[in-house]
Protein backbone atom coordinates (compact mmCIF):
# COMPACT_ATOMS: atom_id res chain seq x y z
CA UNK A 1 0.00 0.00 0.00
CA UNK A 2 1.35 3.19 -0.89
CA UNK A 3 0.50 6.68 0.00
CA UNK A 4 0.20 9.46 -2.40
CA UNK A 5 1.12 13.32 -1.00
CA UNK A 6 -1.84 15.31 -1.77
CA UNK A 7 -1.00 19.24 -2.28
CA UNK A 8 -3.56 22.07 -2.80
CA UNK A 9 -2.11 25.54 -3.65
CA UNK A 10 -4.74 28.26 -3.86
CA UNK A 11 -2.64 30.88 -3.88
CA UNK A 12 -4.56 31.54 -0.64
CA UNK A 13 -3.92 28.82 1.68
CA UNK A 14 -1.43 26.02 0.90
CA UNK A 15 -2.44 22.40 2.15
CA UNK A 16 -0.34 19.14 1.82
CA UNK A 17 -2.38 15.94 3.23
CA UNK A 18 -1.96 14.39 5.99
CA UNK A 19 0.15 17.30 8.02
CA UNK A 20 0.44 20.38 6.95
CA UNK A 21 -1.83 23.37 6.46
CA UNK A 22 -1.05 27.06 6.11
CA UNK A 23 -2.85 30.20 5.44
CA UNK A 24 -0.63 32.59 3.00
CA UNK A 25 -0.71 36.58 3.96
CA UNK A 26 -1.99 38.58 1.36
CA UNK A 27 0.19 41.56 0.90
CA UNK A 28 -2.33 43.77 0.54
CA UNK A 29 -4.57 42.43 3.35
CA UNK A 30 -4.35 44.59 6.49
CA UNK A 31 -6.82 43.30 9.02
CA UNK A 32 -7.58 45.26 11.71
CA UNK A 33 -7.23 43.52 15.01
CA UNK A 34 -8.41 46.66 16.42
CA UNK A 35 -11.78 47.28 15.17
CA UNK A 36 -14.76 46.96 16.79
CA UNK A 37 -16.17 44.27 14.26
CA UNK A 38 -13.09 42.07 13.88
CA UNK A 39 -12.98 41.86 18.11
CA UNK A 40 -16.61 40.90 17.17
CA UNK A 41 -15.04 37.72 15.06
CA UNK A 42 -12.70 36.81 18.01
CA UNK A 43 -15.87 36.09 20.07
CA UNK A 44 -17.26 34.00 17.47
CA UNK A 45 -15.20 33.70 14.07
CA UNK A 46 -18.53 31.97 12.78
CA UNK A 47 -20.58 35.43 13.11
CA UNK A 48 -22.01 37.17 10.06
CA UNK A 49 -19.25 38.45 8.14
CA UNK A 50 -16.51 37.04 10.24
CA UNK A 51 -13.94 35.01 7.71
CA UNK A 52 -11.83 32.15 9.55
CA UNK A 53 -8.76 33.13 7.66
CA UNK A 54 -9.11 36.65 9.23
CA UNK A 55 -9.05 34.94 13.11
CA UNK A 56 -6.95 32.18 12.24
CA UNK A 57 -3.91 34.60 11.29
CA UNK A 58 -4.97 36.99 14.05
CA UNK A 59 -4.59 34.03 16.66
CA UNK A 60 -1.04 32.68 14.43
CA UNK A 61 0.26 36.59 14.86
CA UNK A 62 -0.45 35.67 18.58
CA UNK A 63 0.96 32.50 19.33
CA UNK A 64 3.95 32.34 17.20
CA UNK A 65 6.44 35.32 18.66
CA UNK A 66 4.88 34.46 22.45
CA UNK A 67 6.13 30.83 21.98
CA UNK A 68 9.63 32.07 20.67
CA UNK A 69 9.84 34.34 23.37
CA UNK A 70 8.94 31.28 26.05
CA UNK A 71 11.49 29.19 24.29
CA UNK A 72 14.30 32.02 24.62
CA UNK A 73 12.93 32.36 28.30
CA UNK A 74 13.29 28.46 29.27
CA UNK A 75 16.59 28.10 26.99
CA UNK A 76 15.16 25.87 24.30
CA UNK A 77 16.69 25.59 21.33
CA UNK A 78 14.37 23.64 19.28
CA UNK A 79 11.63 25.86 17.55
CA UNK A 80 8.32 24.37 19.43
CA UNK A 81 5.88 26.29 17.58
CA UNK A 82 6.95 23.94 13.96
CA UNK A 83 6.18 20.90 16.43
CA UNK A 84 2.79 22.24 17.68
CA UNK A 85 1.70 23.39 14.25
CA UNK A 86 2.81 20.47 12.76
CA UNK A 87 1.03 18.16 15.05
CA UNK A 88 -2.26 20.95 15.22
CA UNK A 89 -2.07 20.49 11.42
CA UNK A 90 -1.98 16.34 11.77
CA UNK A 91 -4.88 16.67 14.00
CA UNK A 92 -7.18 18.77 12.20
CA UNK A 93 -6.88 17.59 8.46
CA UNK A 94 -8.15 14.21 9.41
CA UNK A 95 -10.98 14.26 7.50
CA UNK A 96 -11.01 13.35 3.96
CA UNK A 97 -10.56 16.27 1.09
CA UNK A 98 -14.16 17.12 -0.73
CA UNK A 99 -14.25 15.63 -4.09
CA UNK A 100 -16.92 18.37 -5.07
CA UNK A 101 -15.74 22.12 -4.98
CA UNK A 102 -18.98 23.30 -3.25
CA UNK A 103 -18.11 21.00 -0.49
CA UNK A 104 -14.64 22.76 -0.27
CA UNK A 105 -15.97 26.40 1.45
CA UNK A 106 -17.26 23.88 4.43
CA UNK A 107 -14.42 21.89 4.41
CA UNK A 108 -12.28 24.72 5.13
CA UNK A 109 -14.64 26.53 8.09
CA UNK A 110 -14.01 23.02 9.91
CA UNK A 111 -10.41 23.25 9.10
CA UNK A 112 -10.21 26.95 10.20
CA UNK A 113 -12.23 25.84 13.49
CA UNK A 114 -10.08 23.33 14.37
CA UNK A 115 -6.74 25.25 13.66
CA UNK A 116 -8.02 28.26 15.71
CA UNK A 117 -9.21 26.14 18.53
CA UNK A 118 -5.77 24.88 19.23
CA UNK A 119 -4.16 28.26 18.46
CA UNK A 120 -6.58 29.25 21.31
CA UNK A 121 -5.91 26.79 23.60
CA UNK A 122 -2.02 26.56 22.99
CA UNK A 123 -2.03 30.46 23.70
CA UNK A 124 -3.39 29.82 27.05
CA UNK A 125 -0.97 27.83 27.90
CA UNK A 126 1.67 29.71 26.68
CA UNK A 127 0.48 32.84 28.56
CA UNK A 128 0.06 30.96 32.01
CA UNK A 129 3.72 29.74 31.51
CA UNK A 130 5.11 33.27 31.05
CA UNK A 131 3.18 34.96 33.91
CA UNK A 132 4.27 31.79 35.80
CA UNK A 133 8.18 32.68 34.78
CA UNK A 134 7.58 36.35 35.51
CA UNK A 135 6.50 35.26 39.11
CA UNK A 136 9.30 33.05 39.47
CA UNK A 137 11.80 36.11 38.57
CA UNK A 138 9.96 38.30 40.95
CA UNK A 139 10.59 35.27 43.58
CA UNK A 140 14.39 35.27 42.77
CA UNK A 141 14.61 39.26 43.02
CA UNK A 142 12.97 39.15 46.29
CA UNK A 143 15.12 36.98 47.29
CA UNK A 144 18.53 38.63 46.33
CA UNK A 145 16.83 41.64 47.69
Amino acid sequence: MKFKLIQIDTGYFKISLPDSFFKLSQPNNTDNYKDKEFKKCLKDETSKGCFGSQVYRYYLDQLKPKMELLAKKQKHKKNRFSLFKQKLDKKCLVSPLPFDDNELHHYLNNLYSCEIKGFKEELSHVEKQLASNKLDLKEKIKKFI
